[in-house]
């Protein structure tokens, strides 16, 4: 990339397609005024409607026009399932892609600051593959937030020796863990994984058994 090019934006590729809230009810929570370097934002009160909080954010964390398609992809989805209580809608399934500062986490920070909105942060775990990668979004690993040990058996399949073979791991989730995982993820409705290219077969394997 050239001295000074603009990054290109995040794409987001989602498996639900989220059709556009219109003639939806007003709701209550209220939000105070704040200011951003975008501005004064003006108050949100019960006279609000889904789409002011939506633009709320969205001028808060000044979004351009493709992180706000990334940014209501998921927004949509949560206000008509977990706001307006819709029982036909689809599980959302989304991936978001671009190099680094594109603004892929700071479109998750704005999703979380609607949620929070709503009273509902307690319903989004993030989770990543390696330590320094959950730290910069405040979240967790993948092995410790799911309850996932892996174990060395002395001999592989094969005769080797522990280490020659991925093989010769195996994943844990004792008894125990699993009513903590439960009591843990019991009102958990949306988990981010950051780094997703760094995932393996295996640990998508491993999530999937622990999920």
């Amino acid at each position: 990339m050239q001295q000074g090019a603009v990054p290109p934006d995040p794409i987001a590729q989602t498996s639900s397609q989220i059709t556009p809230l219109t003639g939806l009810p007003r709701i209550l929570p209220v939000c105070p005024p704040s200011t951003s370097k975008h501005g004064t934002l003006p108050v949100l009160t019960d006279a609000s409607t889904p789409e002011d909080v939506m633009q709320h954010f969205e001028t808060h964390f000044g979004l351009n026009e493709k992180q706000k398609i990334c940014f209501r992809l998921i927004c949509e989805w949560f206000i008509a399932k977990h706001v307006l209580k819709k029982n036909d809608i689809p599980p959302l399934s989304m991936v978001m892609t671009g190099p680094g500062g594109t603004g892929k986490t700071y479109v998750i920070n704005a999703v979380k600051a609607l949620m929070a909105h709503y009273g509902c942060e307690h319903q989004i775990r993030y989770l990543a593959p390696t330590g320094s990668a959950a730290s910069l979004i405040d979240g967790m690993t993948i092995h410790k937030g799911l309850g996932i040990k892996i174990k060395a058996n002395r001999n592989g399949k094969s005769g080797r020796q522990p280490g020659e073979s991925t093989e010769d791991y195996t994943v844990i989730i004792s008894v125990q863990s699993r009513t903590q995982l439960r009591d843990e993820w019991r009102f958990v409705e949306v988990v981010f994984i950051d780094e997703s290219s760094m995932l393996s077969l295996q640990l998508i394997c491993e999530m999937d058994h622990a999920l």
